[in-house]
C-alpha cells in the first residue's frame, strides 16, 4: 500500500512568516483495490506517465499503480505543488534510485 499527498506551501504571516504545507489531494493505492482519492482530484493526473524511481522506466498508473504512486515525488516537485509519500509498504531504497538513474541515463544515451 502506498499513500501519497500533493501539498502546497502556505505562508502563515500571522505567526512570524512560518511555512506550513497544506494537503490538496491524497492518493492511496493498494494492490487489487481501486485507488482512493481524497481532496481536489483535478490536481492528480492518473493518465500522466512518470519515471519509476525503482526501474528508471516510464510507467503509467494503469500498468503499475503502486510504483507509479511512489514515483510521484519525481513528477510533482515544483515549488507550488509537491508530492510526498506518507506511507509505503515497499519503500524505494537508495539502491533502487541508483539503479533507476543508471538505467534512465543509459537509456537516454542510446537514443
Amino acid at each position: 500500500m502506498v499513500h501519497v499527498e500533493l501539498r502546497t506551501p502556505i505562508y502563515d504571516r500571522g505567526s512570524g512568516d512560518n511555512l506550513r504545507w497544506e494537503t490538496l489531494v491524497s492518493l492511496e493505492v493498494q494492490a487489487d483495490q481501486p485507488p482512493r482519492v481524497a481532496g481536489d482530484s483535478a490536481l492528480l493526473d492518473l493518465d500522466m506517465p512518470v519515471v519509476s524511481l525503482r526501474t528508471g522506466e516510464t510507467i503509467r498508473f494503469t500498468e503499475h499503480p503502486e510504483d507509479w504512486a511512489r514515483s510521484l515525488p519525481l513528477a510533482y516537485r515544483a515549488g507550488d505543488l509537491v508530492a510526498v509519500v506518507v506511507t509505503d509498504d515497499e519503500p524505494i531504497t537508495e539502491d533502487d534510485i541508483a539503479r533507476a538513474a543508471d538505467h534512465h541515463h543509459h537509456g537516454a544515451a542510446a537514443v
